[in-house]
Order: C-alpha cells, then sequence, then structure tokens
C-alpha cells in the first residue's frame, strides 16, 4: 500500500462524509468508512489511519479536539461543563467550559489565554491544530476574573468573566453571569497567579 499524507482534517472530511452516506442509504458505518475511503483514493479505512498515523497523527486516541466538540455539544443540549484537558505536547492543562446559555470557551490559565469557541449558541471561526509533536491554537484572547462594578451595600463585590478578544462578536466585556464557571476559573488564577 502506498502512503498518502493524512491529515486530521482529512481524517474529519472522511468521517463526516460517512456518517451523512449513513444517514442517507442506512448502511453501516463502518461499511460507510471503507466506501468513502476507497473513493478518496485508499485501499480501506485501516489504509487511512495507517497513512495517518504514519503523518504524524494519532486518530485512535480521544483528542483535543474532539474534546472540543464535545463541548460544544454539550451546550447544544444545555449543559454546563467544566474540565481540563492535559496535553503532554506541551505539558499544559487546558479548560473547556460550557454554560447552558450558548457560550463555550476554551481557557489557558498560566497566560490568561482564551479562545471562545461558541457564542450565544453561534459556533465561532477557531483554529486548533493537534499533531503527535505539536498543539497549535490560535488563541485571539486573554481573559481575566474582575469585580463587577455595580452599586451595591455588600462589600464584596461580584466577580466576572473579563476578556479581551480580537473576536468582533465579542470583542472587549465583563460577563457577569452565574452560569459562568467564575469560581473555579478564580480559584485556578490563584494557583497561577497569587
Amino acid at each position: 500500500m502506498s502512503f498518502i499524507k493524512t491529515s486530521q482534517k482529512d481524517i474529519k472530511t472522511f468521517k463526516r462524509s460517512a456518517k451523512k452516506m449513513h444517514q442517507e442509504t442506512g448502511e453501516l458505518h463502518a461499511d460507510c468508512l471503507e466506501k468513502i475511503a476507497r473513493q478518496a483514493g485508499y485501499h480501506s479505512w485501516k489504509h487511512v489511519t495507517e497513512c495517518a498515523k504514519q503523518t504524524g497523527l494519532d486518530v485512535l486516541q480521544l483528542d483535543f479536539i474532539n474534546e472540543c466538540q464535545k463541548a460544544l455539544n454539550d451546550e447544544f443540549e444545555g449543559k454546563k461543563t467544566f474540565f481540563g484537558l492535559r496535553n503532554s505536547t506541551v505539558h499544559t492543562t487546558f479548560y473547556l467550559f460550557s454554560t447552558g446559555e450558548g457560550d463555550v470557551w476554551l481557557i489557558e490559565p498560566s497566560e490568561k489565554l482564551a479562545l471562545c469557541l461558541m457564542w450565544h449558541y453561534e459556533p465561532q471561526v477557531v483554529f486548533i491544530e493537534e499533531t503527535s509533536k505539536n498543539l497549535d491554537i490560535g488563541w485571539d484572547g486573554k481573559f481575566d476574573i474582575k469585580s463587577v462594578s455595580m452599586p451595591t451595600v455588600s462589600v464584596v463585590q461580584p466577580l466576572g468573566f473579563y476578556v479581551e478578544t480580537s473576536n468582533q462578536n465579542i470583542k472587549t466585556r465583563l460577563i457577569a453571569s452565574e452560569n459562568y464557571p467564575i469560581v473555579e476559573i478564580h480559584e485556578l488564577l490563584k494557583q497561577f497567579h497569587p
């Protein structure tokens, strides 16, 4: 079998095409993967995965991008989630959260980096590429936890998720929503920025 350079994007495209074929024809998903692979010039689906491995991708493991997709799916189902993703390639833990109100964020607390994956139920255009040797994320913002300025009789001001981003839908704002995991993020930041 010949080697064909196979990116993660290729794998996702093939899987989407196979899913669509399965939905339209009712054929087994595995059979659809085989057909899509042959249509693309591969001998079989196994050939696709072997070429992807040789290209430097690990398509057999749950990957970073799949975990981001899970957070988006949770949001579409109205679920609030907050979880960390340890990436051994770059030796960093990233955090994903969905709010249950249409927003999904990826954050990196040590550098206070932020990337909005979904804003008001609208998936955002983002760049994330993962190989066995590298993880490249097109961060477009910074975040922090700040006090919300509002007239109150209490001494303690409520906290909000403050973000400065080049995303034109969001720009710079302080989000004071009880559905954002403000307390959890604030505790994370204390670990990195005492």
